[in-house]
């Protein structure tokens, strides 16, 4: 679209099955100015299955995404050695609102396979609303509020406001980072599942508002649940043990998928 997408339903933006080796995502949304309004049933990657086979959505707005609104948002499946499946939501600057039933990272099986579903704002995500995050079965889903410097180090954008039912690593990664500060994220549960992750990092602080966080401890030793923040962590219900919190120190990144 050479400038605004302005007003766009549909039920269902999802990437067909490919055994090739990497290419381009079969569908790719790409807005040079705003996307205004995005409603869909279903977002999802769809399958590769195969050595190096790429399958994928992606959707871009040179400026903001103001509305992006699915039932579900889903990696899909990647299948076979570097198979990669999955769902790119990315605003250059903005995300205003973004809501969902279900965001789940997909499944994934094989050597390097990887299905995720990213969702990356350059400046500020401002609202995200959904039922539940899950990894999903060695999937990852990560929500990234900044831009990433020449260190590593994401910088300079934040989470206002994020309202979540449930967030579960599953048996998979779940990745929410801010380089500035999480202001809000309310959650009736964070949990880690037996081989799951959630990590929670900030470069500034993380006001959180949680009535449960269960955790595993990891082969590595290291709990599933982590909050790591360059600043302090407000933990309003005192529901978070504190060895999921690691405040104060320059927290470690995830990078870009």
């Amino acid at each position: 679209v050479g400038n605004d997408l302005v007003d766009a339903r549909v039920g269902q933006i999802v990437g067909s099955t490919s055994d090739r080796p990497i290419a381009d995502p079969q569908v790719t949304i790409t807005a040079y100015h705003d996307i205004v309004r995005l409603v869909a049933g279903e977002i999802s990657s769809g399958t590769a299955n195969g050595y190096a086979a790429s399958a994928g959505v992606r959707i871009e707005a040179s400026n903001d995404i103001l509305e992006l609104a699915a039932d579900q948002i889903n990696g899909g499946m990647a299948v076979g050695d570097g198979a990669l499946a999955g769902v790119s939501i990315k605003a250059n600057r903005n995300i205003g609102m973004l809501t969902a039933r279900t965001i789940n990272g997909g499944t994934a099986s094989g050597p390097g396979a990887l299905a995720y579903v990213q969702i990356w704002a350059g400046a500020d995500i401002q609202n995200l609303l959904a039922d539940s995050i899950s990894g999903g079965q060695d999937g990852l889903v990560q929500i990234l509020a900044g831009e990433y410097d020449i260190y590593g180090n994401l910088v300079g954008g934040n989470i206002v406001n994020m309202v979540v039912g449930e967030i579960s690593g599953a048996s998979g990664v779940v990745n929410i980072a801010a380089g500035g500060d999480i202001e809000s994220l309310r959650a009736k549960r964070i949990i880690s599942g037996a081989d799951g992750e959630v990590n929670i990092i900030a470069g500034g602080d993380i006001t959180v508002d949680v009535k449960k966080v269960s955790s595993w401890i990891l082969a590595d030793g290291t709990t599933g649940v982590q909050f790591s923040a360059g600043g302090e962590v407000d933990d309003i219900r005192n529901t978070i043990s504190s060895e999921f919190i690691d405040e104060g120190v320059p927290p470690e990144f995830p990078g870009p998928v």
